[in-house]
């Protein structure tokens, strides 16, 4: 049986920057892929985005114990 820690420390030090950085800009932008063109982002999509974002990381918190924060990958031996 195979084992792998995912530590999820890492990973939520980037979601929290993620969602500090786009309230530190002077404005976001987005490119719809349809027009080729940067459009400004609504407040109300970048607010649902920094939500999500929130949401992460609690939960990546909430599924780690208190002194431990990562996750336990085990594969067992047999064949998928």
């Amino acid at each position: 049986m195979g084992e792998f820690r995912l530590s999820t420390g890492a990973l939520n030090d980037a979601i929290k920057a993620y969602r500090e950085m786009p309230r530190n800009a002077d404005r976001v932008e987005v490119d719809p892929g349809s027009s080729g063109e940067r459009q400004p982002l609504s407040t109300t999509k970048l607010d649902a985005i920094v939500d999500s974002l929130g949401a992460a990381s609690q939960a990546l918190a909430a599924g780690c114990q208190q002194t431990v924060y990562g996750l336990f990958l085990i594969h067992d031996d047999k064949q998928r």
